[in-house]
């Protein structure tokens, strides 16, 4: 773990006591139609897919592989929005979970704001490790740092 001198120990101890806790707007009907439309998008694709390997010849689709077809393409979509399912589950906590838990983090940024930042920068898997680094060394509630992900320019 870093010192962090007087100055900014005191200003992330300002923001950790003193900040307005954000509770993201979320669109559960947005979410409810981009679902929507994903399984709606694998089904079609897998149906053509189906319909092109039989020759266009509809009583030889093969119902396994019509489901071969539609788990690749559900391997292949959770792959494409892992990155934003972990982005949505943040923000599920951070608008639901109490006060008193959200204010236990002891740095600028908050554990689940610098999360939202490494995850989208950096991806699933190294902003993860990122974040669980931060949750659970960088931030072990006896000290308050400054601890900014090394991509972002503080203003």
């Amino acid at each position: 773990m870093k010192e962090s001198n007087p100055a900014e120990y005191e200003e992330a101890k300002d923001y950790c006591y003193n900040r307005i806790l954000e509770r993201p707007n979320i669109s559960y009907k947005k979410i409810i139609v981009q679902f929507s439309l994903c399984v709606i998008i694998k089904f079609i694709v897998s149906f053509i897919v189906c319909v092109f390997c039989a020759g266009f010849d509809l009583y030889l689709i093969n119902i396994k592989n019509f489901f071969l077809f539609y788990f690749i393409l559900t391997l292949i979509f959770s792959i494409l929005f892992l990155r934003k399912f972990f982005i949505l589950s943040i923000k599920l906590y951070q608008k639901y979970a109490p006060e008193n838990i959200r204010r236990k983090c002891c740095c600028k940024p908050s554990c689940s704001e610098y999360s939202i930042m490494v995850i989208g920068h950096y991806g699933v898997i190294i902003g993860s490790a990122m974040a669980f680094k931060r949750m659970f060394i960088t931030c072990s509630g006896k000290s308050f740092y400054i601890d900014y992900p090394k991509f972002y320019k503080r203003k």
